[in-house]
């Protein structure tokens, strides 16, 4: 199974968490270890966080996330259980579910991702 994007270096995803399931593209990041972090837009309105984790952010700042348990999708790949965090404006996929596939990168054209 695979799932190619033209749309460089982003991945289609489908996120599922507590009965809300959301569709987006998401920025495939090496450099995040984590699952997957979004905007406080794609959480259900409302919902409390599940606990909340210390991240270290690229810049070196340290800040409190609220983070959630959720079902990620990368286009028809099968679903992956994983730590979902809110944090900045764009979504952005990270290792914790991009390690899961063979990801590559072809010559900045597209992405591609198998099992």
């Amino acid at each position: 199974m695979r799932v190619e994007s033209d749309r460089f270096p982003y991945l289609p995803v489908s996120l599922s968490l507590r009965g809300r399931k959301t569709e987006f593209e998401a920025l495939l990041d090496t450099g995040f270890d984590g699952g997957l972090a979004v905007s406080e837009g794609a959480v259900a309105d409302g919902q409390t966080a599940e606990w909340h984790l210390t991240a270290c952010l690229a810049d070196g700042s340290v800040v409190d996330v609220p983070a959630y348990l959720g079902t990620v999708q990368v286009g028809s790949l099968p679903p992956l259980t994983t730590i979902i965090i809110t944090l900045g404006n764009e979504p952005i996929l990270g290792r914790a579910v991009a390690d899961q596939y063979k990801i590559t990168l072809d010559h900045g054209q597209r992405v591609i991702a198998e099992v």
